[in-house]
């Protein structure tokens, strides 16, 4: 799990999704370890309490407390528990659990009509999607399997992870938690329309158990492959997968960063004073020109902007994006667009996306463009969303008056 190229990219981001996805683990080796502990009250509480911190970092993470939850009515009833005692020691671990969540969410109750109006916020958001990212991406589940499974985890992992479930996981009753878990994890994400990559971190423990198992266990099933191709040869293509495309991503985060790049060279080639135009309001996709592009509110951002002491005459030509009208009245000099903006509304095929670009193709020409792609693997294009922070492909266009400048 340590190697799979989108957790390694999200963990020097540090986002939210990569402690979810330790505390979730920590939970799963509890439900495993339950059924040998000496004390398996003990461990399905500590499950809990782990339980509670995934779901502190991200509400649905809390899903985990399903995995310990199986583990000790399964246990229990080997060891011929009452099905009362069963009740109580579940209601208990509900209880730490939530307990815990509030203790690392002191949000919940220190500021609670913030909490709710933010937490029903994030409810219909991922309900109404996130602009055109996700928009005709097909089901939920196959765009989570490919692309982002397939990239985040690894293609041949991914495949290996599930054959080490179906030949080995169906032998061991100890794992039922995890797999309950997995899979109401991998539904509720599947049904939502908003499909990020990092939403599958969670799943990532449950897979990489799987090709432990292939790579450990895998051998005593005598399979006609013979046991070294089973022990040794499928791992180490596994891992070199992982490898490869960790080290293709980390070194598009080693290279000069293309918006900067962008910058660099307007400071070098563009006379100062000269008008430049985005089709959006700029925001952290777009080339640096002032200090507060990271604004989270576009109304921030966009008075910002006006009021930045700029070497360049700086235009937003939204709201609304991709405006014909704003970008015949302006006639800026120069056109700036980054993949951020343009790969989805390019995708779907937005009118006022075609009519823009026809514009901007008759009146302007490409000046120059920067990319840092994943070489040798992949094009950025092709990335999930989520990988794009990386490497976005930033386009300049200049208008062809300014050709004899240039």
């Amino acid at each position: 799990m340590a190697l799979a190229p989108a957790f390694v990219v999200h963990s020097r981001f540090q986002t939210v999704d990569v402690p979810t996805t330790f505390f979730v683990s920590l939970a799963l080796w509890c439900a495993v370890a339950l059924f040998r502990s000496p004390r398996p009250v003990r461990t399905l509480l500590w499950g809990a309490f782990w339980a509670g911190c995934a779901a502190g970092c991200k509400y649905n993470a809390g899903l985990v407390l399903l995995a310990p939850l199986v583990s000790v009515w399964l246990a229990g009833r080997q060891a011929g528990w009452d099905w009362r005692r069963g009740l109580v020691w579940s209601a208990g671990a509900a209880g730490i659990a939530g307990a815990t969540f509030l203790l690392v969410c002191p949000g919940a109750w220190a500021e609670p009509q913030a909490f709710w109006r933010d937490f029903r916020y994030e409810l219909l958001h991922v309900q109404r999607g996130h602009g055109e990212i996700f928009t005709q991406t097909g089901a939920g589940w196959l765009f989570h399997l490919y692309p982002n499974l397939w990239v985040g985890f690894g293609g041949l992992p991914l495949l290996m992870s599930v054959a080490g479930w179906l030949l080995v996981g169906r032998c061991h009753r100890e794992v039922a938690g995890i797999w309950v878990f997995a899979l109401a994890y991998f539904l509720l994400i599947s049904s939502a329309e908003v499909r990020f990559l990092r939403y599958t971190f969670p799943l990532f423990p449950t897979l990489a158990v799987g090709l432990g198992w292939l790579a450990t266990e895998g051998y005593s099933l005598r399979l006609r492959w013979g046991e070294n191709l089973m022990k040794r040869l499928l791992p180490a293509l596994a891992l070199l997968w992982q490898l490869a495309w960790m080290a293709a991503l980390t070194a598009c985060m080693l290279r000069p960063d293309t918006r900067e790049q962008a910058l660099a060279w307007f400071q070098q080639h563009v006379p100062a004073g000269r008008t430049v135009a985005f089709p959006t309001v700029p925001w952290f996709y777009t080339p640096p020109f002032y200090p507060d592009t990271g604004e989270l509110r576009w109304q921030d951002r966009l008075q910002k902007m006006r009021e930045a002491r700029s070497t360049y005459q700086l235009v937003a030509l939204a709201p609304p994006e991709w405006d014909v009208a704003a970008l015949q009245a302006e006639k800026p000099d120069y056109v700036v667009i980054s993949d951020f903006e343009e790969r989805d509304v390019k995708r779907i095929g937005r009118a006022d996306y075609r009519a823009f670009m026809a514009i901007l193709q008759r009146e302007y020409r490409l000046v120059s463009q920067f990319r840092n792609d994943p070489y040798p693997l992949a094009r950025a294009d092709s990335l999930p969303h989520d990988l794009l922070y990386i490497c976005p492909a930033i386009r300049v266009y200049v208008r062809d008056s300014e050709r004899g400048t240039n």
